[in-house]
């Protein structure tokens, strides 16, 4: 019956209820962070304001510098000025099968490098992983992670497209272990674009000297240059724990990415 409420007596349940998550793409276990500015934007542009993570119990991120910020089409706009967020240091990426993505419109940037998300001390193999970092040489959409092998680091950088100012992109890092090696798979736009495996190491690297995750920076430190552009979505996962796969989690966001009138 419509609008009705039934009572059920002498009902045991065991186990844990379902849970119904904020966002269609979040597994029961497994995922790591979700900003999405068309579902929860800062709520203030303020130094130490916060960007809600719509997975449950998972850390906000928080503003750590304001110049150029500013809310627009769902997305959170940088001016490639000087503002960024930290995203903190709790989350153990290290030797586990991944995958992280980005919804995001590319704006030209006029010297050095950029990165759309980030962990490390700067760039090459300080970092354990850069998502979507652009250049000004080659206007390259690239994501990259950093394996230790023999007890070096051995950056394993990638192209995913060149990029059109102001076009909206759905890019996506998966980083799995294989037996002892660990191999990288590259998106756009729902379609694989690149793979290469890195031989003798399993997984992201723990970097020496990590300033956390940092959003519109290579770390939640402010290193390196400021990304210029829009983030609207930013997702990333634990496979092992989730069960899924890299195709069907990109598949997922690319749906959403793509919804109409969604971003802009």
């Amino acid at each position: 019956m419509a609008n009705s409420v039934t009572k059920l007596t002498g009902v045991t349940f065991t186990g844990s209820l379902p849970r119904l998550e904020r966002d269609g793409i979040i597994p029961p276990t497994g995922a790591l962070w979700l900003f999405d500015a068309a579902v929860s934007a800062p709520g203030s542009l303020a130094v130490n304001g916060t960007w809600e993570n719509l997975v449950r119990g998972s850390p906000a991120a928080t503003i750590k510098n304001t110049t150029g910020l500013s809310v627009a089409g769902n997305g959170l706009v940088f001016a490639g000025t000087g503002g960024y967020l930290s995203a903190g240091d709790s989350y153990n990426l290290t030797g586990k099968s991944l995958i992280m993505t980005a919804t995001i419109k590319y704006q030209s940037i006029t010297s050095g490098f950029s990165a759309t998300m980030g962990r490390g001390t700067s760039g090459g193999a300080s970092c354990q992983f850069m998502l979507g970092h652009l250049s000004s040489a080659s206007t390259a959409i690239r994501s990259s992670g950093t394996v230790k092998v023999g007890g070096a680091s051995d950056p394993a950088a990638g192209h995913i497209a060149v990029a059109t100012a102001g076009t909206i992109y759905h890019i996506a890092m998966a980083v799995q272990i294989s037996g002892a090696d660990t191999v990288f798979t590259r998106y756009l736009n729902g379609t694989q674009v690149g793979q290469e495996t890195v031989t003798g190491g399993t997984g992201l690297w723990a970097p020496p000297s990590a300033n956390g995750i940092g959003i519109g920076r290579y770390d939640g430190n402010g290193s390196q240059s400021a990304y210029r552009g829009t983030i609207y979505r930013l997702y990333a996962e634990d496979l092992t724990a989730s069960g899924r796969t890299p195709a069907q989690v990109v598949a997922a966001g690319y749906a959403i990415a793509t919804q109409a009138g969604r971003y802009s």
